[in-house]
């Protein structure tokens, strides 16, 4: 008992510290402060509870768990430090680029949208129509979030660290695990460096598998989805932009994750596309669609 009440002042302090950084870090994601806010506070905390330390510098349970107080915020602060890097970053801006064929005329065509960062401008229209001067075909511009700078730091080091893969190389892993056979077809955008995100794994195994001669297809889809490596497919980001692709390239159809289906069918509303839109939840569905469309295309 009386071990827990000389504890006690330690505790109630590891206890402050950890509501005092989460009404911070909530405050920071919730958009009410921004990152120079956040860390400082950080900074101001961490000096004032140096002082106690230094005060009390000659005796030693004092200093050991104080020590201990100090090393669990500059581990905070070390881990959220990175966030003022991203803090620039104020819209992410969308534009077009042109799909691609992982297998000659296969007829699956990966929907690409290239993404760039826009840094310190906050008018949106200011933003736009400076972009448009320079010729770019952009089709959106997206604010970023402080929940996404948090999320890029967050994902940024665990790639540094090695605990994280890009979504890149998880969907390249994902579709060699689902196809378990060579994907001599489709290797050429499985190496490519220049594409990033997950959202060509569902388009990339369909080429795979007509690659391998267990799909044919004679028509024209564009595709997109995110795939895992039993097969189901997942949300992507960005569905308005792929959408509006297949649309500008005259696709009759586009095979997409069902969980995008309720926003690529609004986008399709809103714009009075033509592309017929298919929603699925796993590559097998795909592969019937594929089949069924083509045989009705036959008759």
């Amino acid at each position: 008992m009386n071990v827990v009440k000389r504890n006690l002042p330690f505790l109630f302090m590891v206890i402050a510290l950890i509501i005092f950084y989460s009404i911070l870090l909530a405050a920071y994601n919730n958009d009410l402060i921004n990152g120079f806010v956040f860390i400082g506070v950080m900074l101001v905390a961490f000096a004032i509870i140096l002082i106690p330390l230094i005060v009390y510098r000659n005796d030693r349970k004092r200093v050991r768990k104080l020590s201990w107080i100090v090393l669990i915020l500059g581990g905070i602060l070390c881990f959220e430090t990175p966030l003022l890097w991203y803090e620039s970053n104020t819209y992410t801006a969308s534009c077009h680029a042109e799909p691609i064929e992982a297998f000659d005329n296969s007829g699956i065509h990966l929907m690409l949208v290239t993404t760039f960062e826009i840094g310190y401008l906050e008018d949106k229209d200011l933003i736009m129509e400076g972009l448009q001067q320079d010729n770019l075909d952009i089709i959106d511009l997206h604010k970023v979030t402080n929940k996404i700078r948090y999320h890029s730091k967050n994902s940024e080091i665990l790639r540094w660290l090695k605990i994280q893969k890009d979504d890149f190389t998880i969907m390249r892993d994902n579709v060699t695990s689902y196809l378990v056979a060579k994907t001599d077809s489709i290797d050429d955008v499985l190496n490519r460096n220049d594409i990033s995100g997950d959202s060509v794994g569902l388009g990339l195994a369909l080429s795979g598998l007509i690659g391998e001669g267990k799909l044919e297809n004679d028509l024209t889809f564009g595709v997109t989805g995110a795939l895992s490596a039993s097969g189901d497919v997942k949300a992507i980001g960005m569905i308005k932009e792929k959408v509006l692709i297949a649309a500008e390239h005259a696709y009759p159809y586009m095979i997409i994750p069902s969980e995008n289906a309720e926003e690529a069918n609004e986008v399709k509303k809103m714009h009075d596309l033509k592309v017929e839109i298919f929603d699925v939840n796993h590559i097998d569905q795909a592969m019937d669609l594929i089949k069924k469309l083509n045989e009705e295309h036959a008759k």
